[in-house]
């Protein structure tokens, strides 16, 4: 199980904002990889960076109270954390600036990750009930099939960067409180790949990727729920280190008989007076085809019948459901002659029984 944020910074889970943001200061100041040598530093740095990311937005913290550290990094990569976070007036305090977080946190020398995409796909409640997979048609930058994403021309060698000799990264040295900090940066020139390219290949000219159009099977696990968003790895952007996510985010049809309520179904079922006071049978649908339910004699308008089983199973404990039906007394606006003297008998004789007066009130 994956770390709790709120332990990770050693706080409680009602901590207010200044609580957060004061207990990530004396840590960072603490942890923080130009100021402690130690070989854990650098990932226990990220980790209460990242803690900290999530609980100051109010957003991300409602949604990882939720649903908890787990299924949160399954939803949320650290990377897509990070950009959410503001952390230059705090790094501004020790003197490092906002930039030097960016370079920290780059992977390697010569990064260049492929951006994340996002998309949403739309699925109906039956689909919900049993899982289902999709296609999703979508437009992603992958590698240029001219120069196989070199970004040269074919047969062209590409130079080594003279800013950088090939390293990728360039060296800075900054004056700040705790004394002379060296920082890392990425390469101006080359953009931190060592490399420059002196034939831009024709068909991407020097990029490495091309806009291309993609078909790809989503599988959508039973018992998603509005909102939720599923990841595919390395269906984004294509970078040369590594490729970016493609985050789908579910949208649940609205239904013609059931509304959703966690893992309940919830539907309206009209009856009229004399079943609700004499009992009947009726059929109610469910997502598996129609059910029969008896309704007792005495029945009171908003009363539920709950079917046992027949709502949606839970993603998280595979718990199903129930289908909970309110019946609605239906009270007809018109009545005919008939009608009216059938009521009018019926309110005589109830009051004979109650010895009060006339409970509908007809005259």
């Amino acid at each position: 199980m994956a770390n709790d944020f709120y332990s990770v910074l050693g706080i409680s889970k009602t901590a207010s904002k200044d609580e957060i943001k004061s207990a990530y200061r004396k840590l960072a100041l603490q942890w923080h990889p130009d100021r402690n040598n130690s070989k854990e530093a650098e990932e226990k740095f990220k980790e209460i960076s990242e803690a900290y990311a999530v609980l100051s937005d109010e957003s991300k913290r409602a949604e990882y109270d939720q649903y908890g550290s787990d299924a949160f990094r399954g939803r949320h990569s650290r990377e897509d954390n990070f950009r959410s976070a503001n952390y230059e007036d705090i790094f501004k305090e020790f003197g490092f600036g906002g930039g030097i977080f960016d370079n920290f946190f780059s992977s390697s020398s010569n990064e260049d990750d492929g951006e994340n995409l996002q998309g949403t796909i739309n699925i109906t409640l039956e689909e919900v009930a049993e899982g289902t997979s999709k296609e999703f048609n979508y437009q992603r930058y992958d590698k240029c099939s001219s120069c196989k994403g070199t970004g040269s021309q074919h047969g062209k060698s590409l130079e080594t960067c003279s800013n950088c000799n090939g390293n990728g990264r360039t060296q800075r040295i900054m004056n700040t409180p705790f004394g002379r900090v060296s920082t890392v940066g990425i390469c101006s020139k080359c953009k931190g790949k060592g490399k420059i390219i002196t034939h831009p290949c024709n068909n991407c000219h020097g990029t490495g990727k091309q806009l291309k159009s993609e078909t790809i099977k989503v599988t959508v696990p039973a018992g998603i729920e509005q909102g939720m968003q599923l990841r595919l790895v390395g269906k984004g952007n294509v970078g040369l280190d590594s490729d970016g996510d493609l985050y789908l985010s579910v949208n649940i049809l609205p239904h013609k008989y059931f509304t959703r309520k966690e893992n309940d179904l919830l539907i309206d079922a009209d009856i009229s007076i004399a079943q609700a006071a004499l009992g009947s049978s009726i059929q109610i649908p469910t997502l598996n085809g129609n059910e029969t339910i008896t309704i007792e004699p005495g029945t009171q308008p908003n009363d539920i019948f709950r079917l046992k089983g027949k709502g949606i199973i839970s993603i998280d404990d595979r718990h199903k459901g129930d289908l909970l039906v309110k019946l609605k007394v239906h009270v007809p606006k018109k009545l005919s002659k008939r009608q009216v003297e059938l009521l009018e008998e019926f309110d005589v004789e109830a009051a004979k029984h109650k010895g009060d007066k006339k409970i509908f009130g007809i005259f």
